[in-house]
């Protein structure tokens, strides 16, 4: 299989051309934009926007994020008492 005339859309765009998105970073130990610095055929490698630690995320995963991280936010939230959320 030959990927190189394969074209790829970036996951995240915004209005200034970076791709953007919302990613755990373990330096910082919160979740921290992160910018797609490179593609691979299942990885991104991308960089904390807070401290430019560079990281390989896998695509699927980092597409999903910070979905996902809403999500349970709001699950956890439902189990809190008011004046605890």
């Amino acid at each position: 299989m030959d990927l190189r005339d394969t074209d790829y859309v970036p996951a995240y765009s915004t209005e200034d051309g970076s791709n953007l998105g919302l990613y755990y970073c373990p330096i910082c130990n919160e979740d921290t934009l992160h910018q797609i610095l490179d593609v691979g055929l299942e990885n991104y490698d991308v960089k904390c926007s807070n401290c430019g630690t560079t990281s390989v995320a896998r695509a699927d995963y980092f597409d999903s994020y910070e979905d996902e991280s809403m999500r349970w936010s709001q699950e956890i939230a439902e189990f809190l008492p008011d004046d605890e959320r």
